[in-house]
């Protein structure tokens, strides 16, 4: 069997294609985990390829090696959700929090030459409120349909309230706190 040129060349082909089809994966795995690389941040340069055997020569099997150069950008995910903590840090108004918040972060550019990155960042928060139950309860004790929804959307982050009295023939909360029961959702 005689190696030919073509079967270099598509050993050659099949190497750098494998190659570079993983490697951003590897970098990945490589990096701190605060640490972020974003799909199109790479940039791969073969440098040089090399066989084991020349065309015309003996044989049926060969090796090939590559040298490939990688450059990539990358960025600290801490230093972003911190900025993005401290720019929306949680106001106290009427026991507000913002326990957790996520964010995903799709590629712009990627300036090799400039070293720079530029991404979009989008995120999104979940904000919850603490509610004194025991006092919501006080505060809706003997009141009407309109002065209990008035009550509820008095309360921070509260955007709407169905209130409904059973049986049909009540028009007002009991003034029993046992008797009120609130359901939050």
């Amino acid at each position: 069997t005689i190696i030919l040129q073509a079967d270099i060349s598509s050993a050659q082909e099949d190497l750098a294609r494998s190659v570079l089809e993983g490697i951003e994966q590897e970098i990945k795995k490589s990096l701190p985990e605060n640490i972020k690389l974003i799909s199109g941040a790479t940039q791969t340069q073969i440098k040089n390829v090399s066989t084991s055997a020349k065309a015309g020569d003996a044989g049926a099997k060969f090796k090939a090696s590559a040298t490939i150069q990688v450059k990539a950008l990358i960025f600290d995910d801490f230093l972003i959700r911190d900025t993005v903590r401290k720019r929306f840090a949680p106001r106290n108004d009427g026991g507000l929090a913002i326990p957790t918040f996520d964010i995903s972060y799709n590629l712009v550019e990627a300036s090799f030459d400039k070293k720079e990155l530029t991404i979009l960042v989008k995120g999104s928060e979940n904000v919850s409120a603490s509610i004194d139950g025991v006092g919501l309860k006080r505060a809706l004790m003997g009141k009407d349909e309109e002065g209990v929804k008035k009550q509820i959307l008095s309360l921070a982050g509260v955007l709407e309230a169905k209130v409904s009295f059973w049986p049909f023939w009540v028009r007002r909360m009991p003034r029993n706190l046992d008797r009120i029961n609130i359901q939050i959702n």
